[in-house]
């Protein structure tokens, strides 16, 4: 719970209740698989009035400035429009293999979220989600473009770069005032996600090219000079400490992967690269790896990771030093991983010496104190 003293303290701690989800798609998840459209619209806007309703009532109680109030019902008002417009383009790309469910009152739906004036507004910038909502703009728009054929536009973007493509398509569709912070908020949210692609670095320098002043280039800097550091950390041979299992891709039982390494006491590690959760905890490696050596434990590091996305697999081992031993499951062994629960990352487990899975539920190397307390309990 955060406390916060002053003429607006009751308002934030409303605030702070509020559904705000990391991503806009956790937010619509739960409308995914409502087909009545009208059940859909009606949920969305009663659950905006809710939330505007509570701060409307501090208002008029003189417990918030109107200021304060005005806010809330901008972040609402943008937050409840793009969750709207998110239903309406995941029904659009599932409908590819489920024909069916993108319909035209789906895409009615979809459209009415841009008949207003949240584009135009000069406090767009004002609420995180004036961001989602351009960016489901501009799916829309290129949805629209093909007459809502998913593949006819998949087709269309074959040769073209994602990222590159997206950063510059905003230059034509959305109103010049609204660039400089929809393009910050572009490349920020891309960055994050820490998948350093090369692209990332161009569009930075077409950004500063296009808006020399911007105070958003001092956040965006640090996150560009990581995805830099990556590309030249990989051009580097493996440091002395990580080891791949023989013949990993034929492995296909977390058995066979245990095979080799009985004998060890073991920090399993169920990671992906294009899972972020999982490279936010490698930044605390270095305090694992003293912890584990403390009771025995070597960590063994299992990518659920695709074949297309192999390289990128051998890239992230080296660039964040992950010493220990690696196999990347193939489609058998990933099912089988499923299977044993973990369907979810990152997951970890505790393996002792005989190979026994003595903890299902280890804690996360961001969590180094509950997790000596486990290494502990095993030692009884």
């Amino acid at each position: 719970m955060v406390h916060i003293d002053g003429f607006n303290k009751a308002a934030q701690e409303q605030l702070n209740a509020l559904e705000n989800p990391g991503h806009i798609q956790g937010g619509a998840r739960k409308f995914f698989k409502d087909s009545i459209v009208s059940n859909v619209v009606s949920k969305i806007d009663s659950l905006k009035q809710a939330d505007i309703l509570k701060f409307e009532t501090l208002y008029k109680k003189d417990s918030i400035s109107k200021g304060f109030f005005d806010l809330v019902k901008l972040d609402r008002g943008y937050y409840y429009t793009a969750l709207k417009g998110t239903v309406g383009f995941v029904k659009f790309i599932i409908n590819q293999r489920n024909e069916g469910v993108f319909t035209e009152e789906v895409e009615i739906m979809w459209k009415s979220c841009f008949d207003n004036d949240l584009l135009n507004r000069s406090d767009f910038q004002n609420t995180e989600w004036g961001y989602a909502f351009a960016e489901n703009y501009l799916y829309y728009k290129d949805a629209k473009s093909f007459d809502f054929d998913i593949e006819k536009l998949q087709s269309s973007m074959k040769d073209k770069k994602r990222i590159e493509y997206s950063f510059h398509q905003a230059d034509s569709i959305l109103p010049k005032e609204r660039l400089e912070f929809y393009k910050a908020s572009f490349l920020f949210e891309n960055l994050i996600q820490k998948d350093y692609e090369k692209e990332l670095v161009t569009i930075f320098n077409d950004f500063k090219g296009g808006f020399p002043n911007s105070g958003y280039t001092k956040y965006l800097n640090p996150l560009v000079d990581e995805v830099i550091t990556f590309h030249e950390t990989i051009k580097k041979p493996f440091n002395e400490g990580i080891d791949f299992v023989e013949n990993y891709a034929d492995i296909t039982t977390f058995e066979e992967v245990l095979k080799p390494l009985k004998g060890e006491k073991l920090y399993v590690d169920f990671w992906a690269t294009t899972c972020g959760p999982c490279k936010k905890e490698f930044k605390h490696i270095k305090e694992l790896k003293a912890v584990l050596s403390k009771y025995g434990y070597k960590p063994l590091y299992i990518s659920i990771d695709r074949e297309k996305t192999h390289q990128q697999w051998l890239d992230m081992v080296k660039f964040y030093d992950l010493k220990g031993t690696h196999v990347r499951a193939n489609e058998t062994l990933s099912q089988k991983i499923r299977e044993m629960g973990v369907n979810y990352i990152p997951r970890y487990f505790l393996v002792d010496e005989a190979g026994n899975i003595v903890e299902n539920k280890a804690k996360n190397p961001s969590q180094l104190d509950d997790l000596e307390k486990q290494l502990v309990a095993l030692q009884d």
